[in-house]
């Protein structure tokens, strides 16, 4: 019975394997074998792996642990830690913490985001090597500021989501493959509670990290990077979260890192109006008036938080990007 779990909706025992997604008829079926349908599907296309789970949870813990002693500067340790994790990644050996959390930001993206990712990096290149250089360094002097304000919450938001791993593991995997039928996808759910505040962190988290769209959209229209066409930096941060992201909005290169950007979902769950109902599997919320009641299923929520959590960390990557610049 190792590494099995008794299953709340049917079936004797689930087998839960680390690397095992399974499926709602599996699920429930009085006997089933999930890695076998799972090879299946690997051997056909349908699924290709994208994360090692236990070497992915392995990372963050090395990372989580190494920021904890940089902050106490138990230097020698912090040093010891972080020469595990890139002996496990294969980096330099003279990469810093940025460096390796930019690697962990990227391993939890596919190809296709990838491509998306490495699109923004040739804008801010390009921008770099053309008349602009000086102000894309104001930006980087800018965001480094930042970074050091900012870098204790992006961890806790990032912790959020691996001290429920088991359950987001599924869904990221369910993301990064591309594939649609949700309904066929399980995932080990138990206590709505862990998860309840989790998309509304991460919400927050990328409101403050998608200025650096805004940013390089001021300097590829040769403006300083605080400039823009309406409105100065200040005015912009004092903007409603909601709208944080409709300066750059009909730029797709930039827009397709705001899926899942719902400020209706965070302002229900920080203002405690959401709630489980197990008996449908669904999610109630509102946000101003519960007479504007909204359902979602409890899938559906954890896609949303998932895709969210996905965005901020490919936002975290491309500040990482331009903070580096000419520094490591």
């Amino acid at each position: 019975m190792k590494n099995c779990t008794k299953s709340d909706i049917g079936g004797e025992c689930l087998y839960l394997c680390s690397e095992i997604l399974t499926t709602n008829d599996i699920a429930t079926a009085d006997m089933a074998f999930p890695s076998l349908s799972y090879m299946r599907q690997l051997d056909d296309g349908e699924i290709r792996i994208y994360m090692n789970k236990q070497k992915i949870i392995k990372n963050w813990e090395l990372l989580r642990k190494d920021f904890s002693q940089k902050i106490l500067k138990y230097y020698v340790l912090e040093n010891k830690i972080l020469y595990e994790y890139k002996h496990i990644n294969k980096l330099d050996k003279n990469s810093y913490f940025k460096s390796c959390l930019f690697d962990f930001c990227l391993s939890h993206a596919n190809p296709t985001r990838i491509d998306n990712i490495q699109k923004i990096f040739s804008i801010i290149g390009n921008l770099y090597k053309s008349n602009t250089k000086s102000e894309v360094i104001n930006l980087r002097n800018y965001l480094r500021r930042l970074f050091r304000q900012k870098i204790s919450l992006i961890m806790e938001s990032i912790s959020s989501v691996y001290e429920s791993f088991d359950l987001h593991y599924p869904i990221i995997i369910w993301i990064l493959s591309d594939l649609e039928n949700k309904e066929e996808l399980y995932y080990p759910f138990s206590d709505f509670s862990r998860i309840k505040l989790c998309y509304g962190d991460i919400y927050e988290k990328l409101t403050e990290l998608i200025f650096v769209f805004v940013a390089l959209n001021n300097i590829s229209e040769e403006r300083t990077f605080g400039t823009f066409k309406t409105m100065d930096l200040k005015k912009y941060e004092n903007l409603d979260k909601a709208k944080r992201a409709d300066p750059f909005k009909n730029i797709p290169e930039f827009i397709l890192f705001c899926e899942e950007y719902d400020s209706s979902l965070r302002n229900a769950s920080h203002h405690g109006h959401i709630q489980y109902d197990r008996s449908n599997n669904s999610i109630q919320y509102y946000t101003d008036n519960i007479k504007n009641m909204r359902n979602i299923t409890l899938k559906e929520y954890l896609i949303k938080t998932n895709k969210i959590f996905i965005n901020m960390l490919s936002v975290i990557s491309i500040w990482l990007f331009i903070i580096r610049i000419n520094d490591e």
